[in-house]
């Protein structure tokens, strides 16, 4: 018993640093949520009524989530102080990592599978998405239920099968995703440099947020099971930010959509500005001409004649040129790019 105590003492001492930090994470990062809901009830105020409920649930979803989080600091940490079997101890998050983890990270995967389901058509790989992602949230589920029950000295120990399946399977899936995206997003290139831009920022960025929360799962699982590093509970720290990101994540591809909508707006602007200037130099030549009186000075009357054709025939051209065309056909692509990337 007095051997047990004194190793109870030695884990919690090395447990309290990655407890804080990962709580201290935990209402950074719902601060960047609580901005993330800001900007895209500003700049999509006309989405469909499903996506507004969808966000607004998951910002009251999060807020529970860290609520309960910081219960247990307050539980371990306040009213247990000194106690050191309450640092190693779950009170309530046994619930509010693995059990709501999985559930959130389970809706933004299913909405993921559904977005690419929507732009590719395929039906086996959506479907493959939403089965390794229901099993991740099973596993989660399971995992979360059987902590309960653990002594709290079994903390320190090897993670459970069922949290290690959570943590793996959801990894693989956000690997399978943010690779799928970037393959359907690359193929939807239509050769335009400006519009190429604006995919290669969207693709970037689906790229690194499902490879930041796919790397910190699958390091998490690893950490959680390879002693001596699990004595630490430095995948407290992990799985406490790992929860918050799912949902930064999705805010962050709804609101991804702006960077379409300004590079379109300044596509627009810069052919407006420079039809304006096309405009300005043919009146000049106008009103040379007039004032000279059609008279050609000595020594230009080539410029008289020919450049007077040339004009013309630029002018007829600039008037015949597809430049509004292809201003068209720029606003186009940008709302192709804009309808795809806003499901």
């Amino acid at each position: 018993m007095y051997w047990e105590s004194c190793a109870l003492i030695i884990v919690s001492v090395g447990s309290i640093g990655p407890q804080i930090l990962g709580t201290l994470f935990n209402w950074g990062l719902l601060g960047v949520l609580n901005m993330q809901v800001y900007l895209y009830a500003v700049s999509f105020p006309r989405d469909p009524l499903f996506f507004k409920c969808m966000v607004y649930i998951l910002l009251v979803y999060e807020w529970i989530e860290t609520g309960l989080i910081t219960a247990s600091f307050f539980r371990v940490y306040l009213y247990n102080y000194g106690n050191p079997e309450a640092v190693i101890g779950f009170e309530y998050t046994w619930f509010a990592v693995p059990v709501m983890g999985a559930i959130v990270s389970a809706v933004v995967q299913i909405f993921f599978a559904w977005r690419i389901y929507i732009l590719s058509k395929l039906k086996l790989l959506a479907g493959g998405i939403i089965l390794l992602s229901l099993l991740q949230s099973g596993a989660g589920l399971a995992g979360g239920a059987k902590l309960d029950r653990l002594p709290a000295i079994d903390a320190t120990r090897l993670a459970e099968p069922e949290l290690i399946t959570w943590l793996v399977t959801s990894g693989v899936v956000d690997l399978v995703i943010a690779i799928s995206m970037t393959i359907l997003l690359i193929s939807s290139k239509t050769g335009i440099k400006s519009t190429g831009a604006m995919i290669d920022r969207i693709v970037r960025m689906g790229i690194e947020t499902g490879k930041l929360t796919a790397t910190l799962a699958i390091v998490c699982a690893i950490v959680a099971n390879v002693p001596p590093v699990n004595q630490t509970l430095v995948f407290e720290c992990m799985a406490l930010v790992l929860v918050k990101l799912y949902a930064n994540t999705l805010l962050t591809n709804l609101n991804s959509r702006t960077l379409v909508m300004r590079s379109s707006s300044a596509e627009e602007s810069f052919s407006v500005n420079r039809l304006e200037l096309q405009v300005r130099t043919e009146t000049s030549i106008t009103d040379f001409e007039r004032s000279s009186g059609g008279r050609a000075l000595k020594g230009s009357a080539t410029f008289g004649s020919k450049g007077l054709e040339d004009e013309d025939v630029h002018s007829d051209h600039s008037h015949t040129r597809p430049q509004a065309g292809i201003r068209v056909h720029k606003e186009i692509v940008c709302d192709n790019i804009y309808q795809q990337t806003s499901i």
